[in-house]
């Protein structure tokens, strides 16, 4: 159950699947946002169109910013990875930063931050 009262994460909020997300949890009543990514350009432009979203430019695969994120939210909705198969194959070590170490960064900043 998705507490209005509480912030949230969205790693990856600025891709097509976070962007949506963002707008159906608005659109439901839920403000208290903070949308993570590393393309700035498109998290600029999702904060022109949601201004009561707070942004956090970055990448999961940094754990320091992982930990800054978790500091900050109750909860997370991770999005953000590799998604693409044959560039995932391509260049399987930025597929394993982002998808594995980036997702194990985010798990053990929730572990600190437990709220």
């Amino acid at each position: 159950m998705i507490d209005p009262t509480k912030r949230y994460l969205i790693t990856g909020g600025a891709g097509f699947l976070g962007k949506e997300l963002v707008g159906e949890l608005i659109s439901r009543g839920i403000t208290r946002l903070l949308v993570m990514s590393r393309n700035e350009g498109q998290l600029i432009a999702l904060k022109e169109s949601y201004p009561q979203v707070d942004i956090l430019p970055g990448d999961i695969s940094d754990p320091f910013i992982c930990d800054k994120a978790c500091a900050q939210v109750d909860g997370i909705f991770h999005l953000a990875a590799m998604k693409h198969v044959g560039l995932a194959e391509e260049h399987v070590t930025e597929c394993v930063k982002s998808n594995i170490m980036g997702t194990m960064n985010l798990l053990e900043g929730t572990r600190k931050y437990k709220h």
